[in-house]
């Protein structure tokens, strides 16, 4: 039996991603969002998912490319001239090497989970921005958080393809392709880390490799692939570059499939 979750990253960072995410979830296939609580429509999202509990939250720690929670200085080896954090690579490199960057992070971790707490909302799972949660470092802090805080489920971005993930064409073949080897490298230092935890994960995810692509006719061509199992759709609706996404979390053909095929949506 195939069973699917679709999510989306990124709740609270806008307004326009907010407003997708309740009509995707009202009228559409989603049914799970990621919260940045450090995002300029936090308190928004968060009044949007108390007034759709059947919308499952958990928590999108957002440790690059994002606004910190704490203030610059608390996470100033952690952060740029603008205050925003790093890109993923330069804050991987710098929480691998840099002793005061891994301590500001350890803050920054725990003031995240410590607003998500607070905003009474079932702890559903965790997941990362840009994936940076996988980083052994965060990913250990984030699991000993998740586990204290009764969170049910943590992503690790095991994404499905033999040897290769679908693809719709060849743009950007080697940065992704990279980043594919990068985190499949990773999912066994995750999995190792979470021996012995309740921690759930699923089966596989699909959204790393047509990240901000994953339209109607990708989904339709790669559902039916899918081997039994529970699995992850994620997607960027309502973000810049990511405009067909929305029309796909709706698509009645989307739908139809899913019904043909039997398949449970989560």
């Amino acid at each position: 039996m195939i069973r699917i979750l679709f999510n989306c990253d990124d709740f609270g960072k806008t307004h326009q991603i907010n407003a997708a995410i309740l009509q995707a979830h009202r009228e559409g296939v989603l049914g799970s969002a990621s919260l940045m609580v450090a995002g300029d429509a936090f308190d928004e999202a968060v009044e949007i998912a108390r007034a759709n509990p059947s919308l499952k939250v958990g928590l999108h720690l957002a440790l690059c490319d994002a606004k910190p929670l704490l203030s610059r200085t608390q996470v100033s080896d952690l952060t740029g001239k603008d205050g925003h954090f790093l890109s993923p690579s330069t804050a991987g490199i710098r929480l691998a090497f840099c002793p005061k960057a891994r301590a500001q992070a350890v803050n920054e971790i725990g003031a995240q989970f410590d607003r998500f707490a607070a905003t009474g909302l079932s702890r559903s799972h965790v997941d990362g921005h840009h994936h940076l949660h996988m980083h052994p470092f965060v990913f250990r802090e984030c699991v000993d958080w998740a586990r204290r805080m009764g969170f049910m489920r943590i992503r690790i971005a095991r994404e499905f393809g033999n040897p290769l993930p679908p693809r719709q064409d060849f743009r950007g073949f080697a940065i992704k392709l990279v980043q594919h080897f990068t985190f499949m490298s990773l999912v066994p230092v995750c999995d190792r880390m979470l021996v012995g935890f309740s921690l759930r994960q699923l089966d596989g995810v699909l959204g790393i490799w047509e990240n901000g692509r994953m339209n109607e006719g990708y989904l339709l061509g790669a559902i039916p692939r899918l081997p039994d199992g529970d699995w992850e759709i994620y997607v960027h609706i309502g973000s810049e570059g990511s405009e067909e996404e929305l029309p796909a979390m709706l698509s009645s053909s989307l739908k139809r499939l899913l019904q043909e095929l039997d398949i449970a949506v989560l």
